[in-house]
């Protein structure tokens, strides 16, 4: 009796733990699944950032290649600009050369006409 109560007890004991160590290796799976679940979650996290920092960084690309069109448009309205300005000051420049000498050109051809003989004059003298 004796040998079996004692191994009713090693029994009980027994029993109880492999009643611990069945729940311990159910909080090992649940602790494993935990993890998984976490490390996914970080990795997603993860792409997620690097895919934000790509986008970014084709932003700022297309941002600097903006501002150089930019720039280059600028100057370009600039450079337009002073050549109208130029070409203006041209056209009045040769405006006011051609009136002047249009001017002189009238001026002589007055005066030769009033130096030349006038053809009536020379028909009366006959």
């Amino acid at each position: 009796m004796f040998f079996a109560r004692e191994a009713k007890a090693l029994a009980a004991v027994i029993t109880d733990l492999s009643s611990k160590v069945k729940e311990l290796r159910e909080q090992i799976s649940v602790l494993e699944i935990e993890k998984a679940q976490r490390e996914e979650s970080f990795e997603k996290r993860e792409r997620e950032i690097e895919h934000k920092l790509g986008l970014h960084k084709q932003q700022v690309e297309q941002d600097v290649v903006l501002a150089k069109r930019e720039a280059t448009v600028s100057l370009r309205e600039e450079n337009l600009a002073a050549d109208r300005k130029r070409f203006e000051e041209q056209m009045a420049f040769v405006e006011k050369r051609f009136t002047e000498q249009t001017e002189y050109l009238k001026a002589i051809i007055s005066d030769l006409a009033e130096r030349l003989p006038s053809v009536k004059i020379a028909a009366r003298m006959k």
